[in-house]
């Protein structure tokens, strides 16, 4: 069994946690994509002398607005929900992973856990139940014991792998 000291993140760690988890990174290429494709269509429309949709650059406009705009106000506002929840701290033991809250515990089975990445900073857990994905950081510096970092790694591979 290995348990976190109470912690709360920092909103610069929670923004680390997010980008090493990576969760919007293919919304950005869809969009890319999307820019790519109705340029090169709006030029063969030109290029045939037929007069284009002015529907195919505003769907675009829209995709790539929701692409690149919505995720970071989606993570804004997981942040302040979980701020408002207080410190907390993680056990890993044979059952699974449990978050002790200032008010509650949620406990994930060790399938819920679907991959982690590790950074010099922090542990990130990708979690799924159901149709819901979430993540859980858990910062390095409230890993005080000698080698807790390294353990925890090593439990994490060993249940898991890298995901």
């Amino acid at each position: 069994m290995l348990a976190t000291q109470a912690y709360e993140l920092t909103r610069e760690e929670f923004h680390k946690a997010v980008k090493a988890a990576a969760p919007y990174r293919g919304g950005r290429r869809l969009a890319a994509a999307t820019v790519v494709l109705t340029a090169v269509s709006h030029a063969a429309f030109l290029y045939l002398g037929s007069p284009p949709s002015p529907l195919m650059p505003a769907a675009a406009a829209v995709l790539v607005i929701l692409a690149v705009a919505v995720p970071p106000l989606i993570t804004a506002q997981v942040y302040r929900a979980a701020r408002g929840e207080g410190e907390g701290r993680c056990v890993l033991d044979g059952g699974g992973v449990a978050c002790h809250g200032a008010e509650e515990v949620q406990r994930m089975p060790w399938s819920a856990v679907t991959g982690f990445r590790e950074t010099d900073e922090m542990v990130v857990l990708l979690l799924r139940h159901g149709l819901k994905q979430g993540l859980l950081a858990v910062p390095k510096r409230v890993l005080t014991g000698p080698g807790e970092a390294e353990l925890l790694g090593a439990v994490l591979d060993e249940r898991i792998g890298r995901g």
